[in-house]
């Protein structure tokens, strides 16, 4: 097992590349794509990092009839935890160590990484046809010079939506917090920074619904492993030359920013309670949803459920019928949770809270230790 890092210079990397074979950007607009039949399985370059990459690089590694030699690169260990007493290590460096497959640490500094080249086996030219590169889940943007290292139709991204919608760095978490029924994984063509994150033609989508109460983890190994598979079958078409890669329709993109500190704030007048369990089940492994308390402090919701009318009566219970306005909460002692008005009539029971300062605690635990001054006829003010 090698963990290496290029050195050979970006500059003499262009030095050796022969000025004719390279095209013009002005002449790389979107078409359809071809991929002509190759002669041997291909050289892969693999991008990535988090448990989508891992997934998706574990069927791939399954797959022996359509690669010769996987490579990959991902981000270097770090120090973390308090007073750096702990190491962080990539995901998918791990299964590269329990695989045995070679790989790269890409420079941690992002200015640093646009002048990062691939690994030496990769630095011919004109590239090879049997040399490709895979990015899933990478977290960084590719810039144009190395995407160069590639031929046009050996430069693939999984990438876990149906684009056009969703384009950008988190596709899943906004599908489940918008409630979609149905997602699915694409595999795209990469393309120059002008094109825009995820522009690409699509070599193949397959579309996969999306189950009830779906929370973050279990829609990614799903459309990790869904992903790896549709992979191995695009290589296999294009092995055989009969791969072909469709335009997406830019008038129907839609995008998946970033997860931000913004988006875990909960919104009690505009968030009904359906959409502050879908944000919680989005976004929860990577930020807490959370409100504010009167004092300003903020108060991590945990494990939110939306009150549900009863069948046998539509009558709301005591409790809620004291909440007359979105952001009004109070206990409910028949449920032991914290009870919260949202926006659209509807009711959000919270078991567990956590306050800026203090412990995870209960939500009973909580109220009998909240200031009386904060308390109305029984009820709070939460969030602005």
């Amino acid at each position: 097992m090698r963990f290496l890092r290029s050195k050979v210079s970006m500059s003499a990397a262009r030095k050796r590349r022969p000025h004719v074979y390279l095209q013009s950007r002005a002449c790389r607009a979107l078409h359809t794509l071809s991929s002509v039949p190759v002669s041997a399985p291909f050289n892969i370059l693999f991008l990535g990092r988090d448990e989508f990459s891992v997934l998706v690089l574990e069927q791939l590694y399954q797959q022996r009839d359509v690669w010769s030699e996987i490579t990959v690169a991902t981000q270097p260990d770090y120090k973390t935890g308090r007073n750096a007493s702990r190491v962080a290590v990539s995901p998918l460096k791990i299964k590269c160590l329990e695989l045995g497959v070679e790989t790269h640490h890409i420079p941690r500094d992002k200015s640093a990484f646009k002048n990062w080249l691939p690994p030496s086996q990769f630095l011919d030219m004109p590239p090879s046809s049997n040399n490709l590169l895979v990015t899933a889940s990478f977290g960084r943007m590719i810039h144009d010079r190395f995407l160069d290292f590639f031929p046009v139709s050996r430069r693939l991204n999984v990438h876990p939506s149906l684009v056009p919608l969703y384009r950008g760095p988190a596709p899943i978490q906004h599908t489940i917090a918008d409630g979609q029924e149905e997602s699915g994984v694409c595999i795209l063509e990469m393309k120059e920074k002008r094109y825009g994150a995820d522009g690409g033609e699509v070599w193949a989508r397959k579309s996969i619904p999306v189950p009830p109460k779906s929370d973050f983890s279990g829609l990614r190994n799903t459309l990790g492993v869904e992903g790896g598979r549709l992979l191995a079958s695009v290589l296999r078409d294009m092995i055989a030359g009969t791969a072909t890669a469709a335009p997406q329709d830019d008038t129907k993109a839609t995008r998946a920013p970033f997860i931000t500190q913004g988006s875990a704030s909960v919104d009690f007048h505009t968030w009904d309670a359906g959409r502050v369990e879908r944000v919680y089940r989005a976004i929860s492994q990577q930020k807490p949803i959370f409100t504010t308390t009167p004092s300003g402090k903020t108060l991590q919701l945990h494990s939110p459920q939306s009150y549900v009318h009863s069948q046998q009566s539509t009558d709301l219970p005591k409790p809620l019928k004291a909440l007359h306005a979105p952001g009004i909460a109070t206990y409910d002692p028949t449920t032991r949770m914290l009870a919260v008005r949202c926006a659209n009539d509807t009711y959000l029971y919270i078991p567990t809270v956590k306050q800026e300062g203090k412990l995870t605690t209960s939500s009973k635990q909580w109220w009998a230790g909240l200031k009386p001054e904060w308390i109305s006829a029984r009820v709070i003010k939460l969030g602005a």
